[in-house]
Parts: structure tokens; sequence; C-alpha cells
């Protein structure tokens, strides 16, 4: 059977969809993938049989628009995908927006699995009072496909364990993580980063850890002008995904706000603190243990105005959610992660 996944989001919710890939790969062997450009194509290049990568002029690694020769270079491709007559795709969360159901159709499986669009032969139900992860495992219905355990899933290869060993010789034994950064478009995601300054700080003087401060293939923050505002110096990672998420493996906890790198933690199985703001916890961490979604219940949450918006209304919001969380509160949390307690 050709099978074709279907992930036009963007990190974390590529890695949501994980359990599927995972599942695909173990009952049809091979399959393909379209992604677009934010960096998940280094996570799946040794477990997928071929990856595509989708450009337009919404949709790219960058701030920097695409060439008009990349955007038809897409097309091209998807014309490529077109002729290669799959037999089943399955298109992940958010794949009930238009856009994605669209390139379903062009593509034109014969069965096409995906949420809530006519242009689907087994369209499903998106019920958005579950975890994402949860929505992404009701698209193996259609299959009769049940997963017993479901987690989220990232390979992890030797070529990339190897790498993070070698980076992270003799520069500690307590490693931290903490993403201060997120998607280029917009910074109305982000715990204000003295805030994580002077986390860093209380975590090194108490726990002799050693900070590391990631950054995503999305990034475009001064790390290292904010990284100066720590009295203890972090090491600064930017690598590849793949290598990104061996690093991850070895660190004790990792703090972010609501990031891809937050998921990535996350699928290595290291405890997690997402700085969520008002970000949906549907859209957090999935596991209960040793995962935090901190976030403030102020009035304005239910009708979050950059939520319903996606951030283009985000210039009326005073962020007040994000001000409210506390250093000392989250240190709280970090000091029963490391002293090995359960939150």
């Amino acid at each position: 059977m050709k099978v074709i996944i279907l992930s036009l989001a963007g990190i974390g919710d590529t890695i949501l969809g994980s359990s599927i890939i995972r599942e695909i790969k173990e009952r049809y062997g091979e399959f393909d993938i379209l992604l677009f450009p934010y960096g998940a194509e280094e996570l799946y290049k040794e477990y997928a049989k071929n990856i595509y990568l989708f450009e337009d002029f919404t949709h790219t690694k960058t701030s920097q628009k695409p060439s008009i020769f990349r955007i038809i270079k897409t097309f091209f491709m998807l014309l490529k995908l077109r002729k290669n007559k799959y037999d089943l795709s399955i298109s992940l969360y958010p794949s009930s927006s238009p856009k994605l159901a669209k390139i379903a159709k062009f593509i034109n499986a014969k069965r096409r699995i995906g949420f809530e669009h006519f242009h689907y032969t087994d369209p499903i139900y998106l019920n958005t009072k579950i975890h994402r992860f949860e929505c992404n495992l009701d698209l193996l219905k259609p299959l009769n496909i049940q997963i017993k355990n479901p987690k989220q899933f990232i390979p992890l290869i030797k070529e990339n364990e190897k790498f993070a060993e070698d980076f992270l010789k003799d520069k500690g034994k307590l490693f931290v993580g903490m993403h201060v950064g997120g998607y280029w478009k917009t910074n109305l995601k982000s715990w204000d980063f003295e805030n994580f300054a002077k986390l860093a700080d209380l975590i090194c003087k108490d726990f002799g850890a050693q900070i590391l401060i990631f950054e995503g293939p999305s990034d475009d923050r001064n790390t290292e002008k904010r990284a100066s505002l720590m009295k203890y110096e972090p090491i600064k990672v930017k690598t590849d995904l793949g290598k990104t998420a061996s690093i991850l493996k070895k660190c004790k906890l990792m703090i972010s706000n609501d990031t891809g790198l937050m998921h990535l933690a996350e699928a290595v199985e290291i405890p997690v603190i997402d700085i969520g703001g008002w970000t949906d916890w549907n859209a957090g961490p999935y596991l209960k243990t040793n995962k935090l979604f901190i976030s403030q219940n102020l009035p304005c949450y239910e009708n979050c105005w950059i939520r319903k918006t996606g951030g283009k209304e985000g210039k009326f919001c005073n962020l007040e959610c994000f001000k409210q969380i506390k250093v000392e509160e989250v240190y709280e949390t970090v000091k029963k992660i490391l002293k090995n307690d359960t939150l």
C-alpha cells in the first residue's frame, strides 16, 4: 500500500502526530511525508521513505519570503505526488484547514482521511475538548487501528546521540534546558526573558546545574545578548532538530515557552514545564507525570483575542497572562522535579 502523511503544521503539531507516524510505519512499512520547511524533516529523515517540503508565501522557514522559483518548484512537487497514485493519505491536525484539505484532494489518494472537510473521503469529527494528541489518534478509526500505548515518538539515531555525548563532554553533570524564543512570526507566546534569567540563576545557584539555551530553526531572537543577563554563563544550543533531540535527552528538565522544542522535549521523555500564558491547554504537554502547563485563569482567557485571531489583534493585548506567572511559582515546580518529587 502506498501511503503519504500530510503534516502541514508547525514542529509541535507534527510531533503531536508522531504516534500515528510510528503506527503507519509498523503497519505498512514504507510511507512518504509532506511537511512545512520548519525543520521537522530532520526528525524523520531516517524513518520515512521520502520527505517532501511544501513552501509558499505564507509558510516559510524564516521571515524572508521564498523566491517565485521555489513556489513553482513546490507546485511541480505536488504534481509529482499526484502522479504517485497513493492508496491512502492521512492529514494530521489541523487538517480541517481548507489549504491542507485542498492539497490532499489535489494529491488525490484513493482514500483520504482528515478532519471535517468535504475533500476527504473519510472526514473525522474534530473534538476540540480533548488534547490535540488524542485528536490525531481519531484519524486511525477509519482504519480500525487502536494504539495500545500511544505516546509521542522521535527516532533517535546513533550518530546524533554520539554528537550529544561529545557536545556535552566535560560541561557538567546536571543539565537543564530552556527555550526562551519561539516562531519568528510572533513574540506573543513568550515569558519575559528577564524571568528566564532569574530562574536560571536560581537553578544554577541551588543545584549547580548547567543551563542549555536552545534555539529552534525559526528563532530570530538575539540569544547571546539576552543570555548576558544571566549571572551563570549558559551553553547555547543551535543545531538541527535530530541533534537537538539527542541533546535534550541528556537534560534533567526542559523549561520552555509553548513551542515545538517543548514538544520535542516531551517526545524524548524528559520532564517539561510549559510556560503557557494564553495558549490552549490542549496544545501543551500531553502526559501528566512531571509535565506542567503553567497558565493563569484570568477572565480574558476563554475569549482571548490572540488565540481567536491568530495573533492579528495581539497588539491590543498586554499579555497579563504571562506577566502574572512569577519566577517563584515556576521555581517551586523546578525544585520538585530536580529533587525527584512528583508534581
